[in-house]
């Protein structure tokens, strides 16, 4: 349920803020990896009738895989939670020499420019969204893994129009 749900994503939290350096890194394939979490949620993108669009190229990155796991689920999760019936989520990737980034857009209501200037803080719920917003801390948590492993992560939102979080990392 969604409370053991938030019982574990604390518990992650915490772990992550203790966490200075990242271990048990090995070169992996992201790109699978992105797509082996959108299968996985599957139920939840078929159930709102969700037109997954998913466009990667390779990507291998040397990193931490589990954790890394963690912020495709969190954004995917929040993607389906604001996407309406049959709307769409588009999972796109993109490699340069120093980087690559994995884009992760849904046409869901969109944020404010409030809301997405605390998007990535802790705990920080709209009230205007209805309490949409989940437990707020799933998007915390991509923040955290992303600085842990030396990238970055960035919200863009139109309201009305949608939201898309791009991750970044350095080659």
């Amino acid at each position: 349920g969604r409370l053991s749900d938030l019982a574990q994503k604390t518990l992650l939290l915490s772990k992550l803020d203790s966490c200075q350096i990242v271990t048990d890194r090995e070169e992996f394939d992201l790109s699978e990896q992105v797509k082996r979490c959108v299968i996985l949620m599957m139920p939840q993108i078929e159930k709102k009738e969700i037109q997954p669009v998913i466009d990667l190229p390779d990507m291998k990155y040397y990193g931490n895989a589990e954790l890394i796991e963690q912020i495709w689920i969190n954004l995917l999760s929040n993607a389906i939670r604001f996407t309406p019936e049959k709307g769409q989520i588009t999972v796109s990737g993109m490699v340069q020499q120093d980087r690559l980034e994995v884009r992760i857009a849904d046409n869901g209501e969109g944020m404010s420019e409030e809301i997405l200037q605390h998007v990535f803080e802790r705990y920080y719920q709209s009230k205007s969204n209805g309490g949409l917003s989940g437990n707020g801390i799933g998007l915390a948590i991509v923040a955290r893994i992303t600085e842990l492993c030396g990238g970055e992560v960035r919200a863009e939102s139109i309201k009305g129009e949608g939201s898309a979080f791009t991750v970044t990392f350095k080659l």
